[in-house]
């Protein structure tokens, strides 16, 4: 069913007795805030949105500052400040809090980003958002965590790749029986994604915090197997596909040389 908002237009109550299984994978909400004076207001996105516009829209479409700042350590933060540079930015940075080796992001999209002539700067902690006297934004406001230095680096777009907030307090209020971890994730058994009720599964970011897509299509599948187990009494076994590949002997002509067996779902 789509177009409804469970808790508004259906209570959670009523899927629980209208359905034998439900699997949640709400994952995370919006893009998390700095927290700074000045945030709030024109020239300040989430850079998911960013990335968002660019796959959805027509590039040429895509709202691209001339001079762009990213906050984040991340691969969405690597991704936005690479995206806006290639999209014609005339400057784009990255601000990150830490040091380069603490930052989460892959190696390799770090040096992509600094291939395409990407600025990266570390332990930079944001203290405002700087606007003029029309609102309009004009940089941000950083102090250095070792030297204490202050600076403010200019900016008409700042894009925020700061993480995730989870949803435990919406999971809580659709859900009261359902039982959350320290981090806010819903807790569920790690070889049936089932939850602490019995009829509810539960998978990806809104289950492992935040992860790759291929976890969350991982934690589906077991979702999966296990709701048909439950339903049918029957164990769910996948159906494998076995190949066999290898390199012909140069001397013989024949036959395979280091064969390599390859079982697939």
């Amino acid at each position: 069913r789509s177009g409804v908002n469970v808790g508004k237009d259906l209570h959670a109550d009523e899927l629980l007795s209208e359905y034998d299984a439900i699997f949640v994978a709400i994952g995370l909400g919006g893009g998390s805030r700095l927290g700074v004076p000045g945030e709030v207001g024109a020239g300040v996105r989430a850079a998911l949105d960013f990335i968002r516009d660019i796959h959805e829209m027509p590039l040429e479409s895509v709202s691209v500052g001339k001079t762009v700042l990213v906050i984040g350590g991340g691969n969405t933060a690597i991704d936005a400040v690479s995206q806006a540079k290639r999209l014609g930015a005339s400057s784009a940075t990255l601000s990150y809090r830490r040091k380069e080796e603490q930052m989460s992001a892959y190696a390799f999209e770090v040096a992509q980003a600094r291939a395409a002539d990407c600025r990266l700067i570390f332990e930079a902690n944001p203290r405002e958002v700087v606007r003029n006297d029309e609102g309009n934004l004009t940089g941000v406001r950083f102090t250095h965590a070792s030297s204490g230095m202050e600076w403010i680096e200019p900016c008409d777009q700042l894009l925020l790749a700061i993480g995730q907030p989870k949803q435990d307090q919406l999971l809580k209020c659709l859900f009261p029986a359902l039982e959350l971890n320290a981090r806010g994730c819903v807790l569920t058994d790690p070889l049936t994604a089932r939850t602490s009720i019995h009829k509810v599964f539960a998978g990806g970011d809104c289950a492992n915090g935040g992860m790759e897509v291929v976890n969350a299509v991982g934690e589906g599948k077991k979702a999966a197997m296990a709701i048909h187990h439950m339903l049918t009494g029957k164990p769910a076994v996948p159906k494998l596909q076995a190949s066999r590949s290898g390199i012909a002997r140069p001397a013989a002509g024949a036959g395979l040389w280091n064969p390599i067996r390859s079982a697939t779902h």
